[in-house]
């Protein structure tokens, strides 16, 4: 790795020490001369960026050229908030890893982008939603506070492991009258659902719609959560759903008991943290990157409820690798990532897209204490 010359400051909460701010080392004065003027960016060398690594002209003279290590760091700030898309500046051989910071839904939706990238980095999650169970099953927390130890995130992040997860293509195939619809095509990471707790979901998300920021609390959206389940243990929108849908699992068709809830799940963590396959009959293990998903289905919010006290099981139906759900004659409510919608007839296929490189927190990367979990 090239190196460049430490740059010191004082410390302001210590007069009698320096500090190098590339690589955040605390040197006392008295022993400054004897501190190498080479940095190797220290320990967390991977997430520096050093300064030969940013030019910028000077304003009004464009032969001069402006290295980040001099005194104008708000223009160079400037020219690195300018490089939108960073694709554009990766070189191949370089060790990039992504961090997205935000619920499954935008996290979900992130990841769209990073597949179409041509250099497709590593991604790791900062959980910053209400059930975060992507961030969960990688080992990254069910939420993270406002003191986030910064300096411990970067070496997690450095220190974790490169897994394959699996994404799914979700085609939505308007049927009966409405053909003359376009197709919908959604991808899907986490799992897709039709009926009640998609009958949750897309209360919660109507009503954050209309008060985006008197909901922005994630203690509010728990609550919100838990009302509008209760609202449908009465109301029971989707009850005898099995009679609305058919279901084929890689072709061949299912004969489901009564249930108001079905479910495609392709990681562990569905509800905040229930993990549904647990329980599951021998020889169907879950995997993150085995080209399959499992299907399960629930009976009420009431059973949705016992499952996330861990009282109850759900229906457990299979393993796939494709699936079909055909909407029969009324419009169901679903949601995929945690994004969603009601949906007309139509014939939903589930199948294969493609496997991400994600990050897999290490339990135990770096000495220092975790202050975000």
């Amino acid at each position: 790795m090239k190196r460049s010359h430490s740059i010191f400051a004082l410390h302001k909460n210590r007069p009698s020490d320096q500090y190098d701010i590339k690589c955040i080392r605390v040197v006392h004065t008295k022993c400054r001369p004897s501190f190498p003027e080479e940095c190797d960016l220290g320990e967390l060398a991977q997430s520096v960026i050093p300064p030969y690594c940013v030019l910028s002209r000077k304003p009004g003279n464009r032969n001069q050229r402006m290295i980040s290590g001099s005194s104008r760091i708000d223009n160079i700030a400037r020219e690195v908030r300018a490089l939108v898309s960073f694709d554009d500046h990766c070189e191949q051989q370089i060790n990039v890893r992504i961090l997205i910071a935000g619920g499954d839904g935008t996290i979900c939706s992130t990841l769209d982008v990073v597949d179409s990238l041509g250099h497709k980095g590593p991604v790791a999650v900062l959980p910053l939603g209400t059930g975060n169970d992507l961030s969960r099953v990688l080992g990254w927390g069910k939420q993270c506070g406002s003191d986030i130890n910064i300096i411990q995130l970067l070496a997690d992040i450095q220190n974790a492991q490169v897994v394959n997860v699996d994404r799914w293509r979700i085609r939505i195939e308007p049927t009966g009258g409405r053909r003359t619809l376009p197709m919908k095509t959604v991808s899907m990471t986490n799992y897709i659902s039709v009926g009640v707790d998609a009958v949750v979901t897309l209360g919660m998300q109507s009503t954050r719609d209309s008060m985006p920021k008197a909901l922005s609390s994630r203690i509010l959206n728990k609550l919100l959560f838990v009302t509008f389940g209760t609202k449908d243990v009465f109301k029971r929108e989707c009850k005898g759903l099995n009679e609305f849908i058919d279901l084929y699992i890689d072709g061949k068709l299912v004969d489901l008991p009564a249930i108001e809830g079905l479910v495609f799940l392709n990681i562990q963590c569905w509800g905040a943290g229930v993990k549904p396959w647990e329980g599951a009959q021998k020889g169907m293990p879950q995997q993150l990157d085995d080209k399959k998903f499992e299907v399960f289905a629930v009976t009420s919010s009431f059973h949705i409820a016992q499952l996330q006290v861990g009282l109850s099981q759900p229906i457990h139906v299979g393993q796939a690798s494709e699936a079909k759900v055909v909407i029969k004659n009324r419009s169901l409510p679903m949601q995929s990532d945690g994004e969603a919608w009601m949906q007309n007839p139509a014939t939903i296929t589930v199948s294969h897209k493609c496997q991400t490189q994600m990050l897999k927190k290490n339990e135990h990367p770096f000495k220092g204490c975790l202050k975000f979990f």
